[in-house]
């Protein structure tokens, strides 16, 4: 069970839709949760790369491309989903620089399972070191259904620091959209901490152009 006070997360909310009401911009904003962590050793304790699927899109406007075989290459293709097929991989073999410029068209990628190990072979590293590394998916997925997955999807990754960032929505989530995101995001979380909430030191919640409004 949650341990946000409930009274807080939605006073933190208000003042921040308040805020953007009188700031309106021209763009969508994206929320981004920053907590920040105690009494926890990285020397010592756990380091964690986790990924949690939440109720509501996190980022609508992600670029997605599949890499397919002969079949889900015609699917996205009646979708209208970016797709390449493993030859053009194959042609990035030893041309590291083509690879760079393709991959950073994309925010992720989807690819056949069958052609996993080839695709790992040729910019698995790169894509890994991207952040990027393909999600599997077979003949029983639905291409739509995965897309929609990793467009909910985040990715907490405990490294050097105790600080810890990931996107949480955009402004055309509502108020009750964003909130399920943010107690659903921290209770993942919280399950991967060793004190579990004693854990948690701050967490602040900010828009792109919004300052910072505490919440924990």
């Amino acid at each position: 069970m949650s341990k946000l006070n409930t009274t807080n997360l939605d006073q933190a909310l208000n003042q921040i839709y308040n805020y953007l009401s009188e700031k309106k911009r021209k763009f969508t904003e994206t929320f981004e949760l920053q907590i920040t962590l105690k009494n926890y050793d990285i020397q010592k304790d756990k380091r964690f790369s986790e990924f949690v699927k939440l109720p509501h899109i996190i980022k609508p406007k992600m670029k997605i491309c599949v890499i397919g075989d002969e079949t889900h290459c015609e699917e996205a293709k009646n979708l209208s989903i970016p797709f390449v097929d493993i030859g053009t991989i194959s042609s990035f073999s030893g041309n590291d620089k083509l690879a760079k410029q393709w991959s950073k068209r994309y925010d992720g990628f989807l690819a056949s399972d069958k052609l996993l190990k080839k695709v790992t072979r040729t910019v698995g590293s790169l894509l890994n070191k991207l952040g990027k590394f393909p999600k599997i998916i077979t003949h029983e997925d639905s291409l739509e259904d995965k897309i929609l997955e990793m467009k909910q999807t985040i990715h907490f990754q405990l490294k050097k620091a105790l600080n810890l960032n990931t996107a949480i929505g955009t402004t055309e989530l509502s108020k009750q959209e964003l909130k399920e995101n943010i107690v659903s995001a921290l209770d993942f979380l919280v399950s991967l901490l060793k004190k579990r909430w004693q854990n948690i030191d701050k967490v602040y919640l900010k828009s792109t152009m919004s300052p910072s409004f505490q919440l924990f």
